[in-house]
Order: structure tokens, then C-alpha cells, then sequence
């Protein structure tokens, strides 16, 4: 289960950048490290130019929708190459602490991703198809009363009964502490 505590609920992104920011609430839980530490060791790793933290998250979308484009692969993967092989701090803190196991296709596990949820220190980043026709990246988690549902287009928590409660369901990463 998740300590509410522990979960930044100021976030809300700029711009399409839902993928890292998901990530980044993550990682700000289990490292305490701030947010914009992961869109500036994102664009650090791909050598992109950026000011702070926040023009950051404004140069990471487009590079990003590249990136995943040019791999051929789901959007998390990149992520997850991030947080597994980068050299940059945040990914390489974060490591440490937590790791992540990636679902294609999230609706033929959600039983067991809901179980995961409801059982372990854990949080889950799951993309649906959102009603405007492109993706969407949301937070989903257990904090001992049912699942929520942080979108960092907003500061709100939101209960679902489900994951199918959200959407139609595409790929996810499950990350959870690692033991010590």
C-alpha cells in the first residue's frame, strides 16, 4: 500500500508530458527527490538543451514521441531503458530503490496488476485511450481504502473500482520498492 503522505499531489504538467510525469510521481514517492529532476536527467541523457526543470518538460514531448517512433516501441519501454540503464541521478537513484515490471496489454493482466496493487508497495503507470483520441498516462494506486487514480493533468485523487474504470486499457509499468 501507498502512504498518501509520500505522494505529491502539487504536480500538474505542462504540455503533453504524461509519460515522464507519471514516472516522475513515482519517483519523487520513492526517492523524495524532486519532480523536475526527471525531465532534466531526461533531456541530459539525450544531450537536449533546456533552462530548468520546466523548460525541461516542454523540450522532453517532442523528443520523446521521436524517440519511441524511431525504437518502434510503446512509450514506457523508453522509460524503463531510462530508469534501468541511464547514468543520469534521478534514474540511477531511482533504481535503487524501486523497480518496474512492463504489461503490453494491461487489460489481460489487470487482475493481477489490481492483486499487485492491493498487496504490495507499489504504483502503477497505465496508458489508456483517452476520449480525445490520442493516450493518456495516469498514476494508479492502493492506500489501503480501494484504488486511485493520480492524472497529473490535475492535483485530484480520483477512487475507481478498476483499472477498466478507466478506459480502454493499453501497456503499463508496475514499479515497487525494492526490498531491503
Amino acid at each position: 500500500m501507498i502512504a498518501l503522505s509520500r505522494l505529491n499531489m502539487t504536480f500538474i504538467q505542462k504540455g503533453g508530458s504524461c509519460v515522464l510525469a507519471s514516472y516522475a510521481i513515482v519517483h519523487n514517492y520513492f526517492t523524495g527527490r524532486a519532480i523536475g529532476e526527471c525531465f532534466e536527467d531526461y533531456c541530459r541523457h539525450f544531450g537536449l538543451q533546456f533552462t530548468d526543470w520546466r523548460d525541461a518538460e516542454l523540450v522532453y514531448p517532442s523528443h520523446f514521441d521521436n524517440e519511441w517512433r524511431a525504437r518502434n516501441c510503446r512509450g514506457y519501454e523508453v522509460i524503463l531503458d531510462l530508469h534501468r540503464f541511464s547514468r543520469q541521478t534521478a534514474f540511477t537513484e531511482g533504481r535503487k530503490v524501486f523497480n518496474g515490471q512492463f504489461h503490453i496489454n494491461s487489460t489481460i493482466v489487470q487482475t493481477q496488476l489490481e492483486k499487485s496493487l492491493r498487496s504490495q508497495e507499489a504504483l502503477l503507470n497505465i496508458a489508456y485511450n483517452h476520449p480525445d483520441g490520442d493516450y493518456h498516462s495516469v498514476t494508479v494506486f492502493d492506500s489501503g481504502s480501494g484504488l486511485l487514480e493520480r492524472d497529473t493533468n490535475s492535483n485530484d485523487l480520483l477512487p475507481i473500482k478498476g483499472l477498466s474504470y478507466i478506459g480502454t486499457l493499453r501497456d503499463s509499468v508496475l514499479y515497487s520498492a525494492i526490498s531491503k
